[in-house]
């Protein structure tokens, strides 16, 4: 796909889900055209669920994506990939696609369970990603964005993999700080107690974790013999 094409596809996806009413929203692109029957069904199962997953899209697309890995602390690391790691939407799609009853505001009290799951997710992929994104650096390409990286350069590491069992450090730490966080949220103590929903909600960011693990640790995209 030519940078051009993806140009127009980002701009379809953007004018569907920007659209006041996206169901009666027609598109000019063959990428459009293939989105907008899945949007037309999403939001007719689920109108009210629906809407905030496409805003949450909607967000993520609007931000700028263009940044090279050039931190210098995993503190500036972290902060850029928790927005561009393309998870703003992923409350509201489990929500909608567990069909969970939950307020705004106490969505917002378990904001920090959506963290701690993304900082996970983020150290698990780099850690099993860095042996395809080093490969593909030492093939030319000059984007690697990868904590092993900014590790190394923080803390003046020289081998790479010393560099990656810090990063596997901290994804099994922020595994474990979520843990302690749903057994505080969950334990008879604490007050106001989660409805039956909000513990589900909490339990899939677990899942989420767990998914991601397996499939990182699995998947032919990192571990192909072409990646090594």
């Amino acid at each position: 796909m030519s940078h051009q094409e993806d140009k127009e596809n980002v701009k379809a996806v953007h004018e569907i889900f920007s659209s006041d009413d996206p169901e009666s929203i027609e598109s000019e692109t063959v990428f459009g055209k293939l989105l907008v029957p899945f949007v037309r069904e999403y939001l007719r199962y689920d109108y009210k669920r629906g809407i905030p997953v496409l805003r949450g899209w909607k967000t993520w697309l609007e931000l700028d994506h263009t940044n090279e890995n050039n931190f210098s602390t995993l503190d500036d690391y972290i902060t850029y990939r928790l927005v561009d790691i393309g998870m703003w939407a992923y409350p509201a799609m489990a929500v909608y696609h567990m069909q969970l009853d939950i307020k705004p505001e106490q969505m917002d009290s378990l904001k920090q369970v959506f963290f701690l799951m993304e900082k996970a997710i983020i150290f698990t992929n780099d850690y099993w990603s860095w042996p395809k994104e080093a490969a593909n650096s030492r093939r030319g390409s000059k984007r690697v964005m990868n904590a092993v990286l900014v590790v190394m350069r923080e803390l003046q590491i020289d081998d790479c993999e010393d560099a990656r069992k810090i990063v596997k450090e901290k994804a099994i730490g922020y595994e474990k700080e979520l843990l302690r966080l749903r057994n505080q949220l969950f334990s008879p103590e604490y007050q106001p107690p989660l409805t039956s929903d909000m513990r589900s909600y909490v339990d899939a960011h677990l899942w989420m974790v767990s998914g991601n693990n397996l499939w990182s640790s699995t998947c032919p995209r990192y571990h192909s013999q072409k990646v090594h």
